[in-house]
C-alpha cells in the first residue's frame, strides 16, 4: 500500500551484526570478557543490556574499561558469561575482594556479614591489615 509520496507504508530494515575479525583472545578486564562473549554470540551491546536489565551505555562503558560501580552487577555478569572471569587471586586480599564481588555485596554488606568494621575489610582487601 502506498500513500501520496510513492513510498511503501512499511519498510523492513534488517541490520546485520558484523562479527569482528579479531575477537579478544586474552580478555584482561570484566569489560573485555563481556565484549568477547558478546562478539562470539553475535550480540549487540543493546542485546546484552536487555538481557542483564541494564542501560546500554553501561555496557559501552564497561567495554571501554570503565569500572563496574555496583557490586550487585557481578552475579548477573557471571551468570550471563557462563563462567567466572576473575583471574586466580594472587593474595588473600584479592581473594577476599573477588569473593565479595561474586556475591554482589558492597564492602559494608560484606563487613556486616563478617562481623568486622568496613575499614578493616577494605584494608584486608588491599592486603594492608
Amino acid at each position: 500500500m502506498q500513500f501520496g509520496f510513492g513510498l511503501p507504508l512499511y519498510v523492513e530494515i534488517k541490520r546485520k551484526v558484523d562479527r569482528p575479525s579479531e575477537i579478544i583472545e586474552n580478555p584482561q578486564t570484566i569489560g573485555d570478557h563481556i565484549k568477547r562473549e558478546r562478539q562470539i554470540r553475535g550480540w549487540r551491546q543493546i542485546d546484552v543490556a536487555k538481557k542483564l536489565d541494564l542501560d546500554p551505555h553501561t555496557i559501552v562503558n564497561w567495554e571501554r574499561g570503565k569500572g563496574i560501580r555496583y557490586p550487585s552487577y557481578y552475579p548477573r555478569i557471571i551468570d550471563w558469561l557462563g563462567y567466572d572471569p576473575f583471574p586466580k587471586p594472587s593474595s588473600p586480599g584479592e581473594h577476599l575482594l573477588q569473593s565479595r564481588l561474586r556475591l554482589g555485596l558492597t564492602s559494608q554488606e560484606m563487613a556486616d556479614r563478617l562481623g568486622i568494621d568496613q575499614g578493616t575489610l577494605l584494608r584486608r582487601e588491599k592486603n594492608q591489615a
